[in-house]
This record gives structure tokens, C-alpha cells and sequence, in this order.
């Protein structure tokens, strides 16, 4: 009995303690894609302190992902009305989302599952700073689609990711053995009676 309850009460801690968010702070010269600021491999939860006051052009990082990981990036501007775009790239630098006011203005936000695992890169801009052919078309969709000038402020970029999850093959042979076994009891006892 006293063991059971010492293992109720670690499970308790674990549980009432969740996982704090691990915390960045943006480092410039990182306004373009081959000066991205590196965040290496993220936790689930990560927050990036960063500010354009003083610099008013997009700032770039780069983060490894695994092949199924959904990645979730949100923007708050805090003491502001800055107007955050946020643009999101895959291998090779092509840009695969991008997200000016959604789901609050003005700030930005997207959910992506990537296909392959490797090196991939988030750019935080302004409104005033994408690249448009003045038809409201973005004029590339490689490469930097922030062209820098728009207005200055300090932001928060939140990114979660959330692994893809796979049975391990020995939780799901363990649960197929259990399973056999209960039948073999069952059925020892049927021939018993």
C-alpha cells in the first residue's frame, strides 16, 4: 500500500507541474534567410524575445524539425499595434505558409505538419515590409519575401510543436501477449468446469 501511494503521489507531481516553455531572445544580424538565428532542435514549448525598434526589417530563424511534426508559430505584440506577418519555410528555402492577420488582429499565426525531417526557417516581418508586385501577389515564393521599412516595435513569437506519435512495437506486443493471455485463461477455465 505504501508503495502505491508513493507512486500516486510522484505521478501527482509530474502531472501538477507542467513543462515551462523553453525561452530565446532574438540575436541580431539576423535579417535574412542565410543570417537566421539558430534555435537548434526546439522543445514543445518555446517562446523568442525579439524587437525592430531600431531595426525595422524582418528577422529570421531556423529550427530542426522531424519528419510529422506539426509546428505551431503565434505572434503577440504587447504595448503595440505593430502588424506582424509571419512567413514560414521548408528545405530549399521555399516558402510554404504564410499569415498576416489570423486568427486576431494584428497578430499572426499558422499550424503546419512537415513531411520531411531537416532545417527549416520562420520569418517574423511587418505588414509594411512584404515583397508585393503592387497587384497584392508576393513576387517570390523563394527566397526573402520581406523587403524591410515597416514600422518598429517589440513582439513575442511563440512556437509549439507537437511530435508525431507512434505506437512502440514492444508496448503494442506487450498489449497483444496480455490480451493472449487473458484468452488462455479464459479458456482453462472453461475446461475446468
Amino acid at each position: 500500500m505504501k508503495k502505491v501511494l508513493v507512486a500516486l503521489s510522484l505521478g501527482l507531481a509530474v502531472v501538477s507541474n507542467p513543462a515551462q516553455a523553453a525561452t530565446f531572445n532574438e540575436v541580431e544580424s539576423n535579417d535574412t534567410l542565410g543570417t537566421a538565428q539558430s534555435l537548434g532542435s526546439l522543445d514543445t514549448a518555446n517562446a523568442v524575445n525579439a524587437s525592430r525598434i531600431g531595426d525595422s526589417s524582418a528577422d529570421y530563424y531556423s529550427f530542426s524539425l522531424n519528419a510529422g511534426d506539426t509546428v505551431t508559430f503565434e505572434t503577440a505584440t504587447p504595448g503595440s499595434v505593430g502588424d506582424t506577418v509571419i512567413a514560414f519555410y521548408g528545405l530549399g528555402q521555399n516558402l510554404l505558409a504564410l499569415n498576416d492577420d489570423g486568427p486576431v488582429f494584428p497578430a499572426s499565426a499558422l499550424s503546419f505538419t512537415v513531411a520531411s525531417a531537416g532545417t527549416y526557417y520562420l520569418g517574423v516581418g511587418d505588414f509594411g515590409d512584404i515583397n508585393y508586385d503592387g497587384n497584392g501577389t508576393i513576387t517570390s515564393l523563394t527566397g526573402d519575401v520581406f523587403a524591410g521599412g515597416g514600422d518598429s516595435y517589440s513582439y513575442t513569437l511563440n512556437i509549439g510543436i507537437v511530435p508525431q506519435t507512434v505506437p512502440e512495437p514492444t508496448s503494442m506486443t506487450g498489449m497483444l501477449l496480455l490480451g493472449l493471455g487473458g484468452i488462455a485463461t479464459r479458456y482453462k477455465k472453461r475446461r475446468n468446469h
